[in-house]
């Protein structure tokens, strides 16, 4: 049973390949042998859309912290690190939880910091 199955696989993998146009069988053969090309296996995996959906949500929130923020005429450098900022945080990198952790501190410590240099 089992080499009916190989043999018929073998004479599908060969009509595929004679099917071809000799260009594409060049091709083929140029990155692998015949023997080890595998018509059958399992096409990879589609792109990760993450990415896509980060960069659409940071746009969103970017937005609107200019606009509730008055922060429209900002510089290149501010909108980059608010850009980044975002993403990090969407991301949930531990580099950008850190940062707005900081930042969340010292907005409730920086009284008490001005007056030490004073």
């Amino acid at each position: 049973m089992s080499d009916d199955l190989d043999k018929a696989r073998e004479s599908e993998k060969k009509a595929i390949f004679d099917g071809m146009s000799s260009r594409r069988r060049e091709k083929l053969l140029k990155r692998m042998s015949y023997e080890d090309w595998n018509p059958f296996e399992k096409p990879k995996e589609p792109l990760d859309m993450r990415n896509q959906k980060v960069e659409q949500v940071a746009s969103f929130i970017c937005k609107r912290f200019l606009a509730e923020t008055d922060a429209g005429d900002c510089s290149p450098q501010y909108l980059q690190g608010v850009t980044e900022m975002c993403k990090g945080l969407i991301k949930e990198e531990e580099k950008f939880k850190a940062m707005y952790d900081f930042c969340s501190w010292y907005d409730r410590v920086k009284e008490d910091i001005h007056s030490l240099k004073q």
